[in-house]
């Protein structure tokens, strides 16, 4: 029995790309160790530059070769290697294993993770890690500072090279342990993997028992979700947050079960993101009738990485998780039951997800059931009844919430209505340099090129009344995340169009699957060109691998006795009366600092209600202050710099500084500073002096 013939396209495709992509990642790795001043014959790169020169001669050897007669038995031969002996296939096997988390550890923990990290065009260098920041050089003057290398994408070309040549080396070696296995199906099930350990890699440093917060507000969510236990934690009973409640209560689970670490509720938290948008992934899929249990695996990733990409938030994926398990197109009261329990959880969330639930039912009704004939309002008397009767339990959910929250100024839960919007932020902008509408349609196009595809010829088997529900909601709520996007406090990411990524990717994926029903017959399945299909695996990926990250060690000794310091001041004040701590308000929370409870203007709340301008919560803010209420403050070092557009979140920045910093400074003065944790010990001045703010020059 002669092999299938062997089709050459595919091939040569993939060859000229990889032979491209070797000579851009050359010119990236040679830019950067000219920018380093490493030299590129005396070194230890010298034996990998010339690696990745023998990788491109071999490449562009190849597809010459797969232009002409002779070369095609040398690549048949390659594209169908064998095991057939046990011993070699358990070695494969392990070879694969070993494979997959080697983008992972060159990247974030290898000796060579610094060129990785090193982007020529900052004119800075990364030159190692000491005291919990990065050791950063100025490659022109050799001027050696401590500092932060950002998020951005440097040298893209290297980090994509280093992904296709393992990702093409662990197919190669399923192909060889497995050859009933598609090389393109190896290849997506190497790709996914890969990513999943480098995105689960990137939590590593979230988790962890560092006393002070990571980040700006990072551990302000574990004194919000304590709150649901503030009998318990703090001998009073604490009015809970008025902002994200669903996302604190998922938080909550530890503070409610017993008594657990700072490290374990990090942990925790990373375990809801991984799980929740796990469970939401394979919920879909399943739904989707695939009979194939690795195509199901292969797009539940897919889907995960997809998610992510907003990221779509794990307490909004309980909603989707209840929906997605619970509707039945034949059985509209069962799912009339988790619409409305996914209508309490949005009540209780975020304002702009109230119809969330019901969308995205009616959605999967417009999809699944033909209207076969029937009354037009008898067919839409579902999906009205699921979206009048789920807004309806999402706003009883949030007064029952409001009035069990304890919360006095009702107002204040309504402070997105009172914002201002930034609509300049939709474009590229400081706050956003990919900008939120470029960064929908990078995420959205290939989808979009997708269905083009998949719909052409096929959309009048289904009713144009389908259609017109399908685009609705997909459109309501894209100009819902537009909106909502540009409140002052966001567009700095797609978090904002969360709604619209989750009811996008399920009808991106019940037409790629074939599984919209038409008004008869069955759905035709035909999948996009190879382009398109490479593009829509990969886009969701790459806001994953090229995130810089590695994993380092913090500053524990330098902390703990910056804490001790911290700890002794407050205890001492909290003699004389009241110790705010408006931002590390945690270290009470875990027992690190034992003095009572201030509960007012923590850090969260107290910027929510700047940029909104509640005038009652700031004045009284501001007469606490005057009167010298609270005879310590802690809270992040103040700068009282007035910033224009040039600047990230300079609207932002300005509130805090008109409505926090400058009252703050006005009546407290600094008793300590901790730089390595931005934080400063204020106590009330003995004369009011008051700082004029400083305008800052635009950045060029």
């Amino acid at each position: 029995m002669t092999s299938p013939e062997l089709p050459l396209k595919p091939w040569r495709w993939g060859l000229g790309i990889g032979a491209v992509l070797s000579a851009l990642a050359i010119y990236d790795l040679v830019r950067v160790l000219d920018h380093i001043g490493i030299s590129l014959f005396r070194s230890n790169w010298t034996l990998i530059l010339l690696a990745m020169s023998l990788t491109l001669a071999a490449l562009l050897g190849l597809f010459a070769a797969a232009w002409h007669p002779a070369g095609k038995k040398l690549i048949e031969s390659l594209s169908r290697p064998r095991v057939h002996a046990p011993p070699g296939r358990v070695i494969g096997w392990l070879a694969f294993l070993a494979i997959i988390p080697a983008y992972t550890w060159i990247t974030m923990a290898s000796p060579a993770r610094w060129q990785f990290i090193t982007n020529p065009a900052s004119g800075y260098y990364v030159a190692g890690w000491e005291k919990g920041e990065y050791i950063v050089i100025e490659a022109a003057s050799g001027l050696r500072t401590i500092g932060s290398v950002g998020s951005s994408f440097p040298n893209p070309w290297l980090h994509l090279w280093l992904f296709a040549v393992l990702a093409v080396l662990a197919a190669w070696v399923v192909k060889t342990v497995s050859p009933s296995t598609p090389f393109l199906r190896g290849l997506m099930l190497a790709v996914l993997a890969q990513a999943l350990i480098y995105k689960l890699a990137l939590y590593i440093p979230e988790v962890n028992a560092f006393p002070f917060s990571l980040g700006w507000s990072e551990a302000s969510r574990y004194y919000y979700a304590s709150l649901f236990a503030s009998g318990k934690l703090y001998g009073q009973e604490v009015a809970l947050s008025m902002y994200h409640p669903t996302r604190y209560l998922l938080l909550s689970l530890p503070f409610l079960a017993g008594d657990f670490s700072l490290a374990f509720h990090r942990f925790w938290q990373v375990f809801l993101w991984v799980s929740l948008t796990g469970v939401s992934s394979f919920a879909l899929a399943r739904r989707l009738r695939l009979a194939d249990r690795w195509v199901l695996l292969i797009f539940a990733l897919w889907a995960f990485f997809f998610y992510l990409q907003g990221a779509v938030y794990y307490h909004l994926q309980v909603m989707v998780i209840l929906v997605l398990a619970g509707f039945s197109a034949d059985k509209p009261a069962r799912t009339f039951v988790f619409v409305l329990l996914a209508s309490l959880w949005a009540g209780i969330s975020r304002v702009n997800w109230f119809p969330v639930p019901a969308m995205i039912a009616g959605l999967l009704y417009f999809l699944e059931k033909p209207v076969s004939g029937s009354n037009w309002l008898k067919y839409l008397a579902w999906p009205v009844t699921w979206f009048v009767s789920g807004i309806g339990f999402a706003l009883l959910a949030q007064g029952a919430y409001i009035a069990l929250s304890s919360n006095q100024d009702i107002r204040a839960f309504g402070s997105s209505f009172t914002s201002d919007l930034l609509w300049y932020r939709l474009l590229p902008s400081p706050s956003y340099p990919a900008g939120v509408i470029p960064s929908v349609l990078w995420v959205a196009v290939p989808g979009l090129l997708a269905l083009f595809w998949l719909l052409h010829g096929q959309s009048r088997r289904v009713h144009p009344l389908r259609w017109l529900g399908i685009a609705g909601y997909i459109l309501v709520l894209l100009a819902g995340g537009l909106v909502v996007s540009t409140k002052i406090g966001g567009g700095g990411d797609l978090h904002n169009m969360d709604a619209f990524l989750v009811v996008f990717l399920v009808f991106l994926a019940y037409a790629f699957f074939g599984q919209i029903r038409p008004e008869s017959g069955s759905w035709q399945l035909r999948l996009p060109p190879w382009p398109v299909s490479a593009l829509g695996l990969l886009v969701p990926l790459m806001f994953v691998i090229f995130r810089v990250q590695t994993i380092e060690p913090l500053d524990f000794e330098t902390a703990a006795n910056e804490l001790a310091v911290i700890r002794r001041m407050a205890v001492n004040r909290a003699k004389r009366g009241e110790v705010l701590f408006i931002t590390q308000r945690h270290l009470l929370t875990f027992g690190e600092v034992e003095i009572p409870l201030a509960p007012e203007y923590e850090l969260l709340t107290l910027m929510e209600m700047s940029i909104s301008n509640n005038e009652p919560y700031l004045e009284k803010f501001h007469a606490d202050l005057e009167s010298h209420r609270f005879k310590m403050i802690v809270a992040d070092k103040q700068f009282p710099v007035i910033k224009d557009r040039s600047a990230s979140f300079s609207e932002e920045n300005n509130a805090w500084v008109r409505q926090v910093s400058i009252p703050l400074l006005c009546d407290y003065e600094p008793l300590a500073t901790f730089d390595e944790i931005n934080v400063q010990v204020f106590v009330p001045r003995q004369k009011r002096i008051c700082p004029q703010p400083i305008e800052s020059q635009p950045i060029e």
